[in-house]
């Protein structure tokens, strides 16, 4: 009896070590992590099982070999989630909420590597202006949205860089949109040098991490 007592507290031991050896799905721990290089077994080593996991159609890939797509979740909220291709990481991601102190776009950028180009979102609705900004290094593999209107991100990626983004970052058509019935959409040239992102630009430019001006994604 006492030794079937003392497996039993043995395996409950374990059982608990294992549990409270995961590490939480927050930004510093993401972080350990390195596509192109991190494997499957790593990631299950760190954070155990995922929350979620699913298949990306063939479509959305380039590759022949199905990407796996696995989330990670906070309370109820997913914070972080990635794709694998065969056994290996090949991008990863970050959902910023404002408690979080990397919604500090200052304190974000000290923790993240790269030589930045900011590419701002176009104007595409006559109604309404564009608010989004984007912070890449292609050759890093990493980008990070910003908001214009809070000036904090809340988003920021990485992938491996090997692999290439090939990546449209917004869309450049001009739809039309219509308020009661009146249509219109965005022709006047000048619309287009609007900059929202002029602030992100010179604030990079600021910690000499600016790889050059923003520049507008647009139809010819």
């Amino acid at each position: 009896m006492r030794s079937f007592v003392f497996c039993l507290f043995v395996c409950l031991f374990a059982s608990c070590s294992t549990i409270l050896s995961k590490k939480s799905p927050s930004f510093e721990n993401m972080m350990e992590l390195s596509p192109g290089q991190s494997s499957k077994k790593e990631v299950l080593a760190r954070f155990g099982k995922p929350d979620e996991k699913d298949f990306l159609p063939r479509k959305e890939i380039q590759s022949k070999e199905p990407l796996e797509f696995w989330a990670f979740k906070k309370g109820k909220a997913i914070r972080f989630h990635m794709t694998f291709l065969k056994n290996k990481l090949q991008s990863m991601a970050y959902d910023i909420y404002e408690e979080d102190p990397e919604f500090n776009l200052k304190f974000l950028l000290d923790k993240v590597d790269g030589q930045f180009q900011v590419i701002k979102e176009p104007v595409r609705n006559p109604h309404a202006m564009p608010s989004k900004c984007y912070l890449v290094d292609e050759k890093k593999g990493v980008s990070i949205l910003v908001g214009s209107y809070k000036k904090a991100p809340s988003f920021v990626s990485f992938w491996n860089p090997s692999l290439g983004k090939k990546k449209k970052w917004f869309d450049d058509s001009t739809p039309e949109f219509c308020i009661a019935g009146y249509c219109s959409r965005v022709t006047d040239p000048d619309a287009w040098e609007y900059n929202h992102c002029e602030w992100l630009e010179k604030m990079v430019a600021k910690k000499g991490r600016l790889r050059n001006k923003p520049h507008l994604q647009r139809n010819h």
